[in-house]
């Protein structure tokens, strides 16, 4: 008998894997991955299908009774260190921003193409963007505070923001990017606008923690 893990990026659970029941699915099915084939060719990182009777062990501990498996592809080589703890990074900071995706549109933020300004001109008050690791979210008529309240009370972990409030008068904004100057041509109303990265790259892409006025 042999036990393993099946996991994705969301849930995991155990396998019990008994060579008497895995040859008499294999037989009778005419299946050639019976146990011997698993115990020889599995190894970690290899996807597969597996079906069998969920089922709790002696200790407790929810499992699945293979009966049946199949190979759906193999890894050519196993994972280094480095490589483990990049994939582990990997999944957090899908799950990170997962997380941020689900409470700002729960918040009723709406998600826009990079750092669209003139969905505030054409009357969306509550947007933001995901681009890489880089989070933006726009508020209209709403100051540096309430953004950075509501921020505060979505987000799990400490997070240097960029804080910003944007009015809508060209001369103040000489030096701004092309993209915010089209948008105050149609009208953009006040803002308040937050920067944000995920907690573990914040300190390499320079985000200040300062706020700054405009």
């Amino acid at each position: 008998m042999q036990f393993a893990d099946l996991a994705d990026n969301q849930a995991k659970i155990q396998l019990v894997i008994k060579r008497d029941t895995l040859n008499e699915y294999a037989e009778l099915e005419n299946r050639l991955e019976n146990f011997a084939i698993w115990k020889k060719d599995v190894t970690v990182g290899d996807r597969v299908l597996v079906k069998g009777t969920l089922m709790r062990t002696q200790t407790g501990e929810l499992s699945l009774r293979v009966n049946s498996w199949k190979m759906l592809s193999k890894t050519l080589r196993e994972l280094t260190d480095i490589e483990k703890i990049d994939h582990t990074k990997f999944i957090e900071r899908t799950e990170y921003l997962s997380r941020i995706r689900r409470d700002l549109l729960s918040n009723r933020f709406v998600e826009v193409d990079k750092q669209d300004y003139l969905a505030l001109a054409a009357g969306y008050d509550k947007v933001f963007s995901i681009q890489n690791s880089k989070v933006t979210v726009l508020w209209a008529y709403q100051s540096i505070e309430s953004l950075k309240n509501l921020l505060s009370n979505l987000l799990e972990d400490e997070v240097l923001m960029d804080l910003s409030e944007v009015f809508p008068d060209p001369e103040a904004n000489e030096d701004a990017l092309p993209e915010l100057k089209r948008a105050l041509s149609y009208g953009l109303p006040a803002f308040a606008m937050a920067e944000f990265y995920l907690p573990t790259e914040a300190a390499d892409l320079g985000v200040d923690s300062e706020n700054e006025k405009k």
